[in-house]
């Protein structure tokens, strides 16, 4: 019932935009999953973990199902996109210094910004 389109697209464009760049990154991955779940029927928390082995961090963070549900396809990239930029922000400093933080919000963006003019 959730239409995942928007996030995979958001999600293989920050990829192709970080590919030349993740030589730069202390982290070797970093997992997101946006949750849209009617609470009543699946609740699920927010998460944060880190997996030392693949040095990397999942995070996992709520979108309203119902804000999700109403939107039309452009709201949803955005809902995606802060989404996805609030998942970045959760990871310790320690482990994705402020400078390589703001490396991947950039690629986000120029992410966001491409499949939007893709769907236009």
């Amino acid at each position: 019932m959730v239409d995942v389109d928007p996030m995979v697209e958001l999600a293989k464009a920050t990829d192709a935009a970080l590919r030349a760049k993740a030589h730069r990154l202390k982290l070797d991955g970093i997992v997101v999953f946006p949750i849209v779940t009617q609470q009543s029927i699946y609740p699920r928390s927010n998460f944060i973990t880190h997996k030392r082995a693949s040095n990397a961090f999942y995070v996992g963070q709520n979108i309203e199902f119902d804000v999700w549900k109403r939107a039309r396809r452009s709201r949803r990239l955005r809902l995606a996109l802060q989404n996805f930029q609030s998942s970045v922000g959760a990871i310790p400093d320690h482990h994705l210094p402020s400078e390589q933080k703001t490396l991947v919000l950039a690629a986000l963006e120029r992410a966001a910004k491409k499949v939007a003019q893709n769907a236009a």
